[in-house]
């Protein structure tokens, strides 16, 4: 029985992920999902305006998941061998 409820979880984890990817517009639990974060870390976010939102008549926070595709790009990080190509052009110059 207990394998049944873990089995049924699990269909409801997917069911809910393919819905967040056919949306454009996100709510803070979908949003959560999406970003595989916690509300109230998603929450804290908005609060020191570092990830871009949308609260239309001052109530609830929506999210463009172009936006939030944009914030997880951000912070990128270069391989060694991108550092060593990047020294390496310099050099030649």
């Amino acid at each position: 029985m207990k394998e049944i409820f873990k089995r049924f979880d699990e269909i409801e984890e997917l069911i809910l992920r393919q819905t967040i990817a056919s949306k454009s517009v996100l709510t803070v639990d979908e949003a959560s999902v999406y970003l595989d974060l916690k509300p109230n870390y998603i929450y804290k976010l908005t609060h020191r305006k570092i990830i871009p939102y949308h609260k239309p008549g001052g109530k609830k926070i929506y999210f463009r998941k172009n936006d939030l595709d944009q914030f997880l790009l951000e912070g990128h990080v270069d391989s060694k061998k991108d550092i060593i190509k990047t020294a390496y052009k310099l050099k030649l110059k």
